[in-house]
């Protein structure tokens, strides 16, 4: 008897220990994949937008062992995933459910959006032969208001306009034009505005209020403004963000702003070409299919050392453009990494091209954009899609860019090998910061 209780202690201190070390890998882990999650979107969701709490709360179900997640981290998880909740997409609202019961969370609160009802009461006086008859008429409306506990802006959600007001903006719209040209522009944006109450779901009226908010150097209202234009959506609001990208009205404001280009894909890009003369023609390419797509490399230059696959360095803010970005790249070893906006040097987005050329004729993966029409057409929709549709669109390229979903089915084996697995992408992730400080 004594003899197997001694077993019986080595087995469980075995068990014990095996648990500690698996514990301690899954915080590698997450520390290696969480990114900046703890100290953004965990820390401070009121202030934090919707899509970036959705990606670390996928991270977060990829990567995070709740056995080793102390009392204070999973309060700050759960409040993080009870916004996201509340106010994301009913998808979001799936996420967040789904990691909250993995927390033994089973209570929810109420989601965005309350009905009230409202009485309305009208009295009707009548007189007849000298006799006066009142009589009260009760009328009961139901209004739906979208409401949040963190007060963060909803989604702006007009009916379709109707022709008549359409018609009716555009008068407004030419009105404000001509007192724009004449330097009128407080004048003009109250004809803006009249457009944008006359028709509510046409996104040009919303175009040319946050032009004149731009001119002067009201960030807030200017963004509130091409928001609109993008909950709207549909073609022609992906058409006005894209063109707002060059449009001289926006010159002073869209380099300091990053929702500005968050909303409209702007950026400042820089490409480097770690191939020399063998890297010409995928650059070259890169550089004409860009701007095909209304994007401009903003500096070019060689890359301070040969690389074997291209790298993308990306700015939270900048992560669409990023998307397309690869889409054009089509090298099967590329890499992405979201980084914070300062540390890449006054860009947005940072490319190196590199391959590993094992002969004198390098192979072309980014195609000149005449030659491949019908793909650039399917990369312009994709753009059109995360333009207009960034909620719909943003698990497409959280999936393209980071791969959280798919990982969801290795997490038990990260955890299981925790030497092999935790290694392999901490050197992965240095790798890339070590290469993105040298660039």
């Amino acid at each position: 008897m004594k003899l197997a209780r001694f077993t019986t202690g080595i087995a469980l201190g075995a068990l014990l220990m095996v648990a500690a070390t698996n514990a301690h890998a899954s915080d590698k882990v997450w520390k290696a994949k969480g990114g900046d999650c703890d100290d953004t979107a965990f820390k401070t969701p009121d202030t934090t937008p919707t899509n970036k709490i959705a990606r670390c709360v996928k991270l977060w179900e990829a990567y995070r062992n709740i056995s080793s997640v102390s009392p204070k981290q999973r309060a700050v998880a759960i409040e993080a995933m009870n916004a996201l909740y509340v106010n994301g997409s009913e998808r979001d609202a799936k996420l967040a459910k789904s990691a909250l019961r993995r927390l033994k969370v089973t209570t929810l609160p109420a989601r965005a959006g309350s009905t009230e009802t409202a009485t309305k009461t009208k009295t009707v006086t009548t007189s007849t032969s000298g006799t006066t008859k009142t009589v009260t008429k009760t009328k009961t409306v139901t209004k739906t208001k979208t409401k949040t506990s963190s007060g963060k802006r909803q989604k702006f959600e007009p009916d379709k306009p109707s022709m008549t007001m359409i018609k009716r903006a555009k008068k407004h719209v030419r009105n404000g034009y001509k007192l724009a040209k004449k330097s009128k522009n407080d004048r003009a944006l109250k004809s803006y505005k009249k457009a944008v109450k006359a028709a509510p779901g046409w996104p040009n009226g919303h175009y040319n209020a946050a032009c004149i908010h731009a001119l002067k150097d009201e960030e807030a209202e200017m963004i509130d403004y091409l928001q609109n234009i993008a909950d709207i959506g549909g073609k022609d609001a992906g058409n006005l963000l894209r063109a707002a990208r060059s449009d001289a009205d926006f010159f002073e404001i869209r380099d300091k702003s990053a929702a500005f280009k968050r909303i409209t894909g702007y950026a400042r890009i820089k490409l480097l070409n770690a191939e020399g003369e063998m890297g010409e023609d995928n650059v070259d390419n890169l550089i004409d299919s860009m701007k095909k797509l209304g994007h401009e490399i903003t500096d070019t230059a060689p890359s301070s050392k040969p690389r074997s696959n291209p790298f993308i360095w990306y700015a939270p803010h900048s992560k669409g453009t990023a998307y397309i970005v690869k889409q054009l790249l089509n090298h099967p070893r590329t890499q992405t990494l979201e980084f914070e906006a300062k540390r890449l040097k006054g860009y947005d987005v940072v490319i190196t091209w590199g391959d590993h050329i094992t002969s004198r004729e390098p192979q072309i993966y980014v195609q000149d954009p005449e030659d491949i029409e019908k793909r650039m057409d399917e990369i312009a929709r994709a753009e059109d899609r995360i333009l207009s549709e960034p909620e719909a669109a943003m698990d497409d390229v959280d999936a393209a860019l980071n791969k959280p979903d798919e990982v969801v089915d290795r997490v038990e084996d990260a955890v299981n090998k925790p030497g092999e697995a935790v290694d392999r992408v901490e050197k992965t992730v240095d790798k890339a910061k070590g290469l993105l400080d040298r660039f």
